[in-house]
Parts: structure tokens; sequence; C-alpha cells
């Protein structure tokens, strides 16, 4: 993205990010999330007690089946 963090259409960048939710019962838990640019929504998520690539690959997919693009999606993660 090379720090241009504007779209101009939707579906065309996301952002994800994994946040760390410590909880009563089940101590650390992870959300993975996955956002549009353009329209700030969360488009995609997924919640578990393990941080793997199980979880992103998820809310990845949540993401792509509710939207559906039909052009290339560029992808930003911080890692």
């Amino acid at each position: 993205m090379n720090r241009n963090f504007k779209a101009t259409r939707i579906n065309q960048k996301w952002v994800t990010d994994i946040k760390y939710i410590h909880t009563q019962q089940n101590g650390w838990c992870y959300l993975a999330s996955v956002m549009d640019l353009l329209t700030k929504k969360i488009i995609g998520y997924s919640f578990s007690k393990n941080m793997g690539t199980k979880l992103t690959i998820d809310a990845l997919n949540k993401a792509y089946n509710q939207q559906r693009p039909n052009k290339a999606v560029i992808i930003h993660s911080d890692r």
C-alpha cells in the first residue's frame, strides 16, 4: 500500500488486526478483524481462545464470503 490508506471504492483495500481480550472465564482470547477502508466497516471477524493461522484465515474467509469482491483486493496487515 506504500502508506496509502485511502480507498476509492468498496473492496479495494482491506486492513486486518488482532486484539487481545482478557476474559474472566477463559483468560486471554483473540479477535481477528477485517475492515474495508472505504466504508470503515468490519466485514469479517473471528474470535478464539487460540491465536493461530486459523483465526486470521477464518476472518478473511468471512470477509470474502460476505463481500464477494469482483476485483483484486489489497490486504494490509502489520505482520
